[in-house]
């Protein structure tokens, strides 16, 4: 099993979102922002609730998953845009199995929000989501 960012990355490339750590354009990356460049989509694995160990011998795994979207200097709305097609893209995925794992749902925790501007003057926003796979 996938830590859920490898799984939701693929989703997210699929819908046409962003490119795996390309290197213009919209990136996405996991685990770590890059320096460059500057509009990129980073997940963070960020826990969530305990799994629970169901009678039939399966594990329901229930983690959270932290979408941060990095905008061009001043370009909050661009961002904002690019945070709202990352939500689109993983709160209405169907259940469906991704790289041999199954996802029954992936919901929308909080709303897309913006973290800070960082030393470039570039918007750092952020979204939350909570996640059910088997």
């Amino acid at each position: 099993m996938n830590p859920q960012s490898e799984d939701l990355k693929d989703i997210l490339v699929n819908a046409g979102v962003g490119t795996f750590a390309a290197t213009s354009g919209w990136g996405i990356y996991i685990s770590k922002e890059p320096a460059s460049p500057d509009t990129v989509i980073t997940l963070y694995d960020t826990g969530g609730s305990a799994p629970e160990y169901l009678l039939d011998g399966t594990d329901m795994f229930r983690p959270n998953l932290q979408v941060r979207v990095r905008g061009e200097p001043g370009g909050y709305m661009e961002a904002w845009s690019k945070a709202k097609e990352v939500v689109d893209a993983l709160a209405r995925l169907e259940p469906q199995t991704i790289n041999g794992t199954f996802y029954a749902g992936v919901w929308q925790q909080t709303d897309i929000a913006i973290l800070q501007y960082d030393d470039n003057d570039r918007p750092i926003l952020t979204v939350n989501f909570r996640i059910r796979r088997y």
